[in-house]
């Protein structure tokens, strides 16, 4: 199954935001562990769905944190409006992509 999954499917990222919002609104704290916490590819993501805890392995800390440093909530909020409007993964990694790129360039 594993092979199966994609974190940057548009199902998969309602999902997602949709935790994000319930915990926000019942004052439950949410939080995301694992690959996807700790790809910068999805930390804007992440951040502007409402997203504040991260949690990741140790070598990942870095660069997720350099991202965190170098945006604004508010553009990662416009990300995360974006993303949840595409229909495939393909559209949402791409955008991704090239988002982190103009904040850290040498990032992928």
């Amino acid at each position: 199954m594993a092979g199966l999954f994609c974190p940057a499917h548009p199902a998969v990222l309602k999902l997602v935001r949709d935790t994000i919002r319930a915990g926000q609104r019942y004052s439950i704290s949410v939080s995301v562990c694992g690959e996807m916490a700790g790809d910068p590819l999805y930390t804007l993501l992440l951040l502007g769905l409402g997203l504040t805890t991260f949690s990741m392995n140790g070598p990942d800390i870095p660069e997720v944190k350099k991202i965190i440093r170098m945006t604004t909530f508010d553009h990662a909020k416009q990300v995360a409006r974006r993303v949840m409007s595409f229909d495939s993964e393909r559209q949402v990694m791409h955008f991704l992509r090239e988002e982190t790129r103009r904040i850290v360039p040498e990032a992928f």
